[in-house]
């Protein structure tokens, strides 16, 4: 990216991430994921209603899961391959291939409808679901060689929420279809719709800029057992993103299975017309794509994994709630008003809620995986997703069939048992990567106590080694630095400060790294510094207050010259931070000590401004307190 685009993207990041679909490094790829999505749906929906609303003897349960596992069936046996081949192709070519193979088999499509073949309709949906699994790789892969790390979260919300929206269009467009008069028009009208959706998302793939695959991607493996054994190595680098994994595994067995129910779940439980129940599963994916917009907003265009626990406890308490969602009896000719009238407000706003935490559990995670892996194992790391989330949904189709078919409970006690399983789940995660709870911790000290501004963010480096040096006012310092970067950071801070109750577990998520003078304990100095030291070589940031200790009268303090003893180890750059405005805050020591403010520290106006870049080379303690002195704009006395 040439200087200019790169001043052209953090403008856009600055506007906001609807300016981003006026861009051609991602407007022609947001419309080709969305019309894929669309008419995936389309179809989907159209042969569901006719088999649902249309079928005899045969059992609807089990039709309408067999369909949903058969469609997500492909991710799990070709994955594998198609992470292999994103990772060693141009992206962008390899999508127009792509696109042109759904014409094929929306052509496909039209004709299994017209056969009237059950067995046809479900070898089609095996076939989209394979043309979408090598689709899967390419989508979350291309979205950070075209868009920046501050671009990251709103790109990925902007692509949720095209998929989500597409959804309930192509939900009710298929519906429409399917119930079209006079009958015997359906077929066609099924069939010509779907081409030319297809034939829409091609032409609109002939202008995403070219992707080319990262220096040193290798060759490709046909080995199926040796890619997803190198997937799965990937994957397993950093414990983060394999969990981001088995988190957005599970969101898309839950969110699977409840879609997959609402035909019947509105025709059997709620004597809903096909209508109704359309507008149903459209709301369920409106409900997502709102979820996912909102999380740009909340996150503050970051990468902000505080949102997940969010999403995960939402999507508990809600889906518990829509089991014992109950409403006056409709009769099936009942019309949407009709039916919201007799309390179907209920069910209709649980589905939303669902989608709405679904958007804030799965979008931070899919930015995790994005951000914390490397470009050119990026696309199988994202196809090792695909595997293990099509094998959860097929898992889901299962277990559906299980709960439904052979054990005859009904689909409200599904939901109750989903759940159940969701609450056990996210508990699990956050268990074994707590750094999700102290996000949400960090998220909400921000939004509670602070009014949190910055300047020059972009000035700390996407990418690499670098020292972050900054003035040290308040007991909070780290955390609100760390609320803020857009990158992992490992701090170092005095031992007592890390020890403190609550803040404790914080640091301890965030691998923080203690330190006490050398006098007062050489081994627990010596090991602060090699710790550091082997993030630095790692390509890690690192942070660091010179100061050694808490300003207790407002003023900044003589820097200590450990930050050049580590970066005599390590040479990296030195990125200069002032933190404004938190002196008499809550968790400052104001003169009086901490907490002995009054109130004036409630939502205090604080900023963090980041200097630029200095080299490791020759730097003296004098010059860091300067440059930071300057930043903070008020000389040595706090302002």
């Amino acid at each position: 990216m040439s200087a200019s685009e790169a001043g052209a993207a953090q403008a856009g990041a600055e506007r906001g991430q609807f300016s981003l679909l006026l861009t051609r490094r991602f407007s022609p790829f947001f419309f080709t994921q969305a019309l894929g999505a669309f008419n995936d749906n389309v179809y989907r929906n159209a042969v569901i209603v006719l088999i649902v609303f249309g079928s005899g003897s045969l059992d609807r349960d089990f039709l309408a899961n067999m369909g949903a596992g058969l469609f997500a069936l492909p991710f799990f046996l070709f994955s594998a391959l198609a992470g292999e081949i994103a990772d060693h192709g141009d992206k962008a070519a390899l999508t127009r291939r792509i696109k042109i193979a759904e014409i094929c088999i929306m052509l496909l499509g039209g004709l299994a409808v017209a056969s009237g073949s059950v067995i046809a309709v479900m070898a089609v949906l095996f076939l989209m679901g394979t043309q979408s699994t090598f689709f899967g790789p390419i989508k979350y892969a291309i979205i950070p060689q075209h868009l920046r790390q501050a671009e990251l979260v709103g790109g990925n919300g902007l692509v949720q929420m095209g998929t989500f929206v597409a959804i309930p269009a192509g939900l009710m467009l298929g519906g429409a279809l399917a119930g079209a008069e006079p009958a015997g028009n359906r077929p066609l009208l099924i069939g010509v719709t779907v081409v030319g959706l297809a034939t829409a998302g091609y032409l609109a793939s002939r202008f995403i800029p070219g992707a080319p695959p990262a220096e040193g991607a290798g060759r490709i493996c046909w080995n199926p057992v040796t890619v997803i054994a190198r997937m799965g190595r990937a994957a397993s680098a950093k414990r983060s993103v394999l969990l981001s994994i088995l988190g957005i595994s599970w969101f898309w067995l839950l969110g699977s299975v409840v879609l997959a129910q609402m035909p019947n779940y509105g025709k059997e439980i709620l004597n809903a017309s096909e209508t109704v129940t359309t507008s149903l599963m459209a709301t369920l994916a409106v409900g997502i794509g709102v979820g996912s917009v909102v999380c740009e907003w909340l996150s503050g265009r970051r990468v902000e994994i505080g949102l997940t626990p969010i999403g995960s406890l939402g999507l508990t308490v809600v889906a518990a709630h829509l089991a014992f969602s109950t409403m006056s009896p409709v009769t099936p000719e009942a019309g949407v008003a009709q039916f919201l009238a007799a309390g179907g407000w209920g069910p209709v706003l649980d589905l939303f809620l669902i989608g709405v935490f679904g958007g804030l559990y799965v979008v931070p995670m899919y930015s995790v995986i994005q951000q914390r892996t490397r470009q050119e194992t990026r696309a199988r790391v994202i196809a090792f997703n695909n595997i293990v989330s099509s094998l959860f949904m097929v898992i889901g189709a299962g277990l559906s069939i299980l709960v439904l078919v052979a054990l005859g409970m009904t689909i409200p006690d599904l939901f109750l048992v989903l759940a159940a399983i969701n609450l056990g789940v996210a508990i699990f995660v956050f268990w074994e990567v707590p750094e999700f709870v102290a996000r949400f911790l960090v998220w909400c000290l921000m939004r509670s106590l602070y009014r949190l501004r910055f300047r020059n963010l972009d000035r700390v480096p996407e990418r690499g080694a670098a020292v972050l040096v900054c003035n040290h006012v308040s007991y909070v310092d780290a955390l609100l630095i760390l609320g803020v970067l857009r990158r992992p950071v490992r701090f170092v801070m005095i031992k007592r400060i890390y020890d403190m109750p609550l803040l404790n577990f914080i640091f301890r998520s965030v691998n923080a790294v203690p330190i006490t003078a050398r006098k007062d304990d050489p081994e627990i100095y010596r090991k602060a510094f090699e710790s550091l030291a082997d993030a630095l070589r790692n390509q890690e940031l690192v942070c660091i207050f010179p100061e050694g200790h808490l300003t207790r009268d407002g003023r900044m303090h003589e820097f200590r010259p450990g930050v050049l003893k580590l970066l005599k180890q390590v040479p990296a750059p030195v990125v200069p931070m002032a933190l404004r405005g938190l002196w008499g805050s809550l968790f400052s020591h104001q003169g009086r000590g901490a907490f002995r403010g009054g109130l004036s520290w409630l939502r205090a106006p604080v900023e963090l401004l980041v200097g630029k870049p200095m080299a490791p080379e020759g730097i003296t303690t004098d010059q860091l307190y300067e440059e930071v002195a300057r930043l903070r704009g008020a000389g040595r006395a706090e302002a």
